[in-house]
């Protein structure tokens, strides 16, 4: 989960490019992605996430 959050948010990667870097499928990008930014609203609440 942290990769896909780094490679989508901080090296600014498309989800594709995300993928490609980890050798997984877009959907595991999107799941990893989806469940690491929902664990950091719950952990950080006021932390302003894009949704």
């Amino acid at each position: 989960m942290r990769a896909t959050v780094v490679l989508r948010y901080v090296d600014d990667l498309t989800e594709q490019e995300t993928a490609e870097a980890l050798g997984v499928s877009l959907g595991s990008v999107k799941s990893q992605t989806h469940h690491a930014l929902k664990r950091l609203r719950a952990a950080v609440p006021d932390l302003e996430l894009q949704r």
